[in-house]
């Protein structure tokens, strides 16, 4: 039961760090282009 939850929450890691990883990539992109601007 514990290694199902275990398993469950590293999906939902994983998920949430594909995710916020393109807008993370993203947001710095648009914040070099204002320093660069």
């Amino acid at each position: 039961m514990n290694q199902i939850r275990e398993l469950t929450l590293k999906k939902v890691f994983l998920s949430v760090l594909l995710i916020s990883i393109p807008i993370l990539l993203w947001k710095l992109d648009s914040i070099i282009m204002a320093i660069k601007a």
